[in-house]
C-alpha cells in the first residue's frame, strides 16, 4: 500500500525502534544501525521516463508523411516565452534554454521535407538567441526580418511562443521505499504569417516528461530536469508543427 511520509519522522521512529530492541545490547545496537545508515545513504536509484500527453490530435512517434511538392520559403523570425511563465521558473532566462528551444524548432521543420530556409539553420537560431533575454513582455527573440519582394524573402514568417509551462511533484512511500515524481508540461504554439495576405495558421501542442527516483527511508534530491525539459519541449514542438501542416494542407 501507498501512503504519504514524512521522512524526517520516518528515520526517528525507526531510529526510536532500534534503540528500545537493543538497549540493553550496545555493540548489536550499533551494528544494526551502522547498517541501516548504509542503506539510507546508498540504496537509491533514479530513472527518466518519457510520458506522452495529448493536446489535439497528432501523433509525434510516426515520421512526418512523405512530401514531393515545391517547397515553401520560410524564415524562423521570433521565439518567445511569456512574462508570466519567466518570471516563475526562471531558468527559461537562460541562453542554453532558449538555445533548445529554438534548435528543435528549426530541426522539426526541417525534418518535414517542405521548407527552404531563407538563412542557414545556424545563422537563425544564433540571431535569436543573441536576443534571448527577460524584457518587459518576457522573452521575446526575434531574427530580422527580410524585407518582401527580395529574391530570398520569405512565403511564411514562423513564430514559436511557450505558452505553458509546469512541474508538479509527488512522492508514494512502498514498504520502506520512497518515490519522488517530478512531471514537467510545457505547450507551445507555432504561428505561420503569410507575408503578403497577413493571415496567420496557428498550430498548439503540449508534452510531458517525468522524472521519477526511488531510495530507502530516503527523500531523493531532484532538482529542475533540463533533459526532462527537453523531451516535453521536443513532443510540443513536433505536434505544434504537425497541426500547422495539417491546417496548412486544408487550405
Amino acid at each position: 500500500m501507498k501512503f504519504l511520509f514524512n521522512t524526517n519522522y520516518g528515520i526517528k521512529r525507526v531510529t526510536t525502534i532500534i534503540h528500545n530492541i537493543t538497549m540493553n545490547n550496545t555493540g548489536v545496537r550499533n551494528t544494526v544501525l551502522l547498517i541501516f545508515l548504509m542503506c539510507f545513504s546508498g540504496c537509491a536509484s533514479v530513472a527518466t521516463q518519457k510520458t506522452t500527453a495529448a493536446f489535439e490530435k497528432a501523433n509525434e512517434h510516426e515520421p512526418f508523411p512523405p512530401y514531393s511538392g515545391e517547397k515553401i520559403r520560410i524564415q524562423v523570425l521570433q521565439v518567445g516565452v511569456s512574462d508570466a511563465i519567466v518570471k516563475k521558473y526562471p531558468e527559461f532566462a537562460e541562453k542554453r534554454v532558449g538555445f533548445g528551444i529554438a534548435n528543435r524548432l528549426v530541426e522539426t521543420l526541417y525534418e518535414t521535407n517542405r521548407f527552404d530556409y531563407v538563412e542557414e539553420k545556424q545563422e537563425m537560431i544564433s540571431k535569436i538567441i543573441d536576443q534571448w533575454k527577460l524584457g518587459e513582455s518576457g522573452i521575446v527573440a526575434k531574427d530580422a526580418a527580410i524585407a518582401p519582394g527580395s529574391l530570398v524573402s520569405p512565403k511564411f514568417l514562423v513564430y514559436a511562443e511557450v505558452y505553458e509551462f509546469s512541474v508538479s511533484y509527488g512522492e508514494a512511500i512502498a514498504a520502506m521505499a520512497s518515490t519522488k515524481r517530478n512531471t514537467t508540461m510545457i505547450g507551445i504554439q507555432v504561428k505561420f504569417l503569410d507575408v503578403v495576405t497577413g493571415q496567420y495558421v496557428p498550430g498548439s501542442g503540449s508534452g510531458q516528461s517525468a522524472s521519477t527516483a526511488t531510495a530507502l527511508w530516503l527523500q531523493p534530491d531532484l532538482p529542475f530536469d533540463q533533459s526532462t525539459v527537453g523531451m516535453a519541449t521536443q513532443q510540443a514542438i513536433d505536434k505544434a508543427v504537425r497541426n500547422v501542416l495539417r491546417r496548412l494542407d486544408k487550405k
